[in-house]
């Protein structure tokens, strides 16, 4: 084999364990984000004094389209 092959499959293998390195870093950065999300929401419905059956329906009504008496209000605005 020659030595400019080898050369080559070496550095792709290094190559490799890097970016195999670098994945399970970002699965770890991913999880800690989450983790921070997670504690920021939690603080944000505390604050609020919520319940969880009152954030439900917060949620809820975010998620409901808008009546046609508020699309009609803004046309008229």
């Amino acid at each position: 084999m020659s030595k400019k092959l080898e050369k080559y499959r070496t550095e792709r293998d290094r190559n490799n364990a890097k970016i195999a390195e670098l994945k399970e870093e970002n699965r770890e950065l991913d999880r800690l984000i989450t983790e921070l999300e997670n504690t920021e929401i939690i603080g944000l419905v505390r604050a609020e004094n919520m319940r969880p059956e009152e954030l439900a329906e917060f949620l809820n009504a975010l998620r409901q389209p808008a009546s046609r008496e508020d699309d009609e209000h803004e046309k008229e605005c």
